[in-house]
């Protein structure tokens, strides 16, 4: 009996293929940041407090992008004016439990931001963003944009087992926003900043939730392997789908359009930050059992 699980992944891999984000056309700002603070290495952004964290902006595609970075930190608000910086492709070397495959992100070069005295990060976005020379993305010609901030960390909460990762990128590929600068680094300085946005609500933070749609079988399809889908949904404010990509291959072609389908038509309710609902990316995971 063929079976069909919106769930966790657990398998060893099985496939080896080259995968794109081609079909990824929707972002929620023309770049993204990754930080960590200098000095931390495998731990997480901000779970140490520091005056010095390297950072680099990313997208989906190639551009040169510029703007304001936002920080919440515990000492208070800042921002950083980015300058006008180029993403190039870098290509990262990704593994489920069920495939290992190729991906191909586009990042800036490392940069770093100081801060007065050393600070606790709580959440870093795009504040506002331009982009130019981004193709068929569409943000060259609407200027400039207001960006919306995502989840927010808590370095009060208790500490939690972490979850496997659906998405394990290779070691060999990380981009190192944790070590020191040299005398050719780009190193900015953060200025000091009334607060952005509120977080006087009920309900402040919230995950994006969904209600899944049962993918269906590939009528005719026959496989005697177990494997994955895990599809990237692009989710407005509203809690409607802007759109909706394969992040993870199965191996099969079949398997990853009823993914996509599936994870089109299913109900969302939207995320939300500082108080006011957001857009965000949602990761749809879908197993498929043969048994």
């Amino acid at each position: 009996m063929k079976r069909v699980f919106v769930a966790a992944l657990c398998c060893a891999a099985l496939f080896t293929l080259l995968h794109g984000r081609a079909l990824a056309l929707t972002e929620l700002c023309p770049a993204g940041v990754s930080i960590k603070a200098v000095g931390s290495g495998d731990q997480a952004a901000g779970i140490m407090p520091a005056s010095l964290y390297g950072f680099e902006l990313t997208a989906h595609g190639a551009r040169t992008a510029w703007g304001t970075i936002a920080f919440d930190t515990d000492k208070g608000w800042y921002t950083l004016q980015v300058p006008h910086v180029a993403l190039t492709a870098k290509v990262r070397h990704v593994s489920t439990p069920y495939v290992t495959f190729t991906r191909q992100d586009f990042v800036s070069e490392r940069m770093y931001v100081r801060f007065p005295q050393d600070v606790q990060l709580l959440n870093a976005w795009m504040y506002r963003a331009d982009a130019s020379d981004d193709g068929a993305f569409g943000w060259e010609a609407r200027g400039s944009v207001s960006c919306t901030p995502g989840m927010k960390s808590n370095p009060k909460a208790k500490p939690v087992r972490p979850r496997v990762p659906l998405l394990k990128d290779d070691a060999a590929d990380e981009d190192r926003l944790d070590v020191a600068p040299n005398t050719a680094s780009t190193v900015l300085a953060a200025k000091a900043s009334a607060q952005l946005l509120d977080e006087h609500c009920a309900e402040p933070f919230k995950d994006a939730i969904v209600t899944p749609q049962t993918p269906r079988w590939p009528v005719g399809f026959r496989t005697s392997a177990e494997t994955a889908s895990i599809v990237e949904v692009a989710i407005n404010a509203d809690g409607s789908v802007a759109d909706a990509w394969v992040e993870g291959p199965s191996g099969y072609q079949l398997f990853d359009d009823a993914a996509v389908e599936a994870a089109k038509g299913s109900m969302y309710k939207p995320a939300r930050a500082y108080c006011q609902n957001v857009p965000q990316t949602y990761l749809f995971n879908v197993t498929w059992s043969p048994n």
